[in-house]
C-alpha cells in the first residue's frame, strides 16, 4: 500500500540529483528559487508531484543527456531536468504552484550535464 507521501525531495542550494520513488511511492519534489540546477530521476507522472516554491515559474524545454531524452524547466535561480520525459508530458504532471510555459521551440539540445552510466 503506498501512503500518502512516502519520500519529499527538496532541491536545496547547489547542483543536486534527486531521486524521486520511482513505481513504489508517492514523492513530493521541492523546488525553489536559488535551488540550482538539479535532475531528478525515476519521477512517476501516476504518482509523484512537483511542488513549485517562491513564485517559480519554469520555461519547459526538451534535451537530451547521455543520449536520452530528458525535460527541463529553467527558472531565475536554477532548473530542475526530469529524465525521460519530455515537454509532452507536462501537462500529465501533478504541479503545485505555477506550471509554467512551454519554450517556442521544444526541440531537444544535448544537455552538458553528464550522468555516470553506473548510477543507474
Amino acid at each position: 500500500v503506498v501512503s500518502p507521501i512516502d519520500n519529499v525531495v527538496e532541491g536545496g542550494p547547489g547542483d543536486d540529483m534527486l531521486y524521486a520513488g520511482g513505481h513504489t511511492t508517492v514523492s513530493r519534489v521541492v523546488m525553489g528559487s536559488g535551488s540550482g540546477d538539479d535532475i531528478v530521476i525515476n519521477f512517476d507522472l501516476a504518482l509523484d508531484t512537483l511542488v513549485f516554491l517562491d513564485g517559480v515559474s519554469p520555461l519547459w524545454s526538451n534535451t537530451i543527456i547521455n543520449g536520452a531524452q530528458a525535460l527541463v524547466g529553467s527558472y531565475q535561480g536554477g532548473s530542475v531536468t526530469f529524465q525521460g520525459l519530455s515537454t509532452a508530458d507536462v501537462a500529465s504532471m501533478m504541479i503545485e504552484g505555477s506550471r509554467g510555459t512551454l519554450a517556442a521551440t521544444p526541440d531537444p539540445v544535448p544537455s552538458a550535464w553528464s550522468v555516470p552510466s553506473d548510477f543507474f
